[in-house]
């Protein structure tokens, strides 16, 4: 069914249906701290985006209540095998001085880039325990959520950055728009973007609806993620697909 008063969170458009609604179901990754404790439920639907082909959750829960309070590093635990091929694939392109990356975690990514090319790094990191252990690497790291008004304090305090790294994050994103404002404030004029994001497409080619457990936003394909990019101005140079968590697309 066609959805009233709802636009594309990629395209503003208004030519939204219905792919199936679940009810209202738990977060998927939040484990209740008794046993007699009460989940929080919200609303699970998902729509399709006749214009743009973005499949995407209509009223994703406030990223506040997802993400702030976390007491553990939500990244350890998972292995990246892909990300020597990241950043090969970055330095392939640029050997950056300067990085901003949002959703920073624990700092590992700019570690090992650091490894292969000497620089300073700032990153953003609303979780507390991921942030500390990134400082201690020694970077610089603003614990709160991405916005113009962070990233205009970042950029009085640290100047512009010649890469932007964003991994894992967009997908998480109400606002596109907003964001990619934020990389294109912080970003330094010639620089260049690092983004990855779960593909799903092939969770869609064969009905594995274990893809939508993550919590996201939005699923991408490659059509639709390069149509993203190209909207807010960005030409992917190069683009790389990665047999992890279920597959990932990088650009």
């Amino acid at each position: 069914s066609t959805l009233m008063n709802r636009s594309c969170r990629l395209c503003h458009g208004s030519d939204l249906v219905e792919l199936f609604d679940a009810g209202a179901l738990p977060v998927f990754h939040r484990l209740l701290l008794s046993r007699d404790g009460e989940e929080e439920r919200f609303r699970f639907q998902l729509s399709l985006c006749r214009g743009c082909s973005l499949v995407q959750v209509c009223e994703p829960v406030d990223p506040e209540l997802l993400y702030r309070y976390y007491n553990y590093n939500f990244s350890s635990w998972k292995a990246e095998p892909h990300r020597p091929d990241e950043i090969e694939t970055i330095l392939a392109h640029i050997r950056p001085r300067r990085v901003f990356e949002i959703g920073c975690n624990e700092g590992l990514f700019m570690h090992e880039l650091r490894e292969h090319s000497p620089l300073s790094g700032v990153g953003i990191e609303p979780n507390p325990v991921s942030g500390h252990m990134a400082r201690e690497r020694g970077f610089t790291v603003i614990s709160e959520m991405i916005s113009p008004s962070v990233c205009e304090r970042v950029v009085a305090e640290h100047g512009r950055f010649d890469l932007v790294v964003s991994r894992q994050v967009v997908e998480h994103v109400h606002d596109l728009d907003s964001y990619f404002e934020c990389i294109k404030m912080v970003l330094a004029p010639g620089g260049m973007i690092f983004v990855d994001t779960p593909d799903s497409e092939p969770a869609f080619r064969v009905g594995d609806a274990s893809v939508l457990r993550e919590e996201h936003c939005s699923y991408f394909t490659e059509s639709v993620f390069t149509g993203l990019l190209r909207r807010h101005g960005f030409e992917p140079f190069a683009i790389r697909k990665h047999n992890f968590s279920g597959g990932t697309l990088a650009m």
